[in-house]
């Protein structure tokens, strides 16, 4: 093997090598959680959500992560959870016997790797058997 042809070869298996790190370096979640975070959001997750379809608690999870990025109601999932007057089962005191589903984990799991199932200026969600206000964005 000449030199130039050595040259050659370390110059193609480094770009290939540059391109898998860069690849893999791509493949970072869309949201960071701690394990207690995520135990945290699957909590509320299950009370707010439990007996709805997993699309559905997909975009409850992302309204909360959505709300963490607003910076409105606190800059961390624990200040936006636990902000006054925000989810009802942490004003009834729920959250912390609380055992979530597989399905919880499941729509938190989607949410963290692919980022929000809605749009990010999506701040709230209702059901409307208990309130009739507000602008739609989709219903599921």
């Amino acid at each position: 093997m000449t030199i130039e042809n050595l040259v050659e070869w370390l110059q193609v298996n480094e770009n290939v090598v540059n391109f898998e790190e860069n690849a893999e370096a791509d493949k970072q979640q869309a949201y960071n959680l701690t394990n207690e975070e995520r135990e945290l959001l699957a909590k509320l997750l299950y009370h707010e959500a439990r007996g709805e379809s997993i699309e559905c608690q997909k975009a409850v999870a992302s309204v909360v992560l959505n709300r963490v990025d607003s910076g409105i109601w606190g800059n961390t999932l624990s200040e936006v959870i636990y902000a006054k007057n925000q989810f009802e089962p942490v004003g009834k005191g729920l959250l912390p016997n609380t055992k979530p589903l597989r399905n919880q984990y499941e729509a938190i799991d989607y949410v963290i790797e692919n980022g929000a199932t809605i749009p990010s200026n999506v701040l709230y969600f209702r059901a409307d058997h208990y309130f009739e206000w507000g602008t739609d964005y989709m219903n599921i």
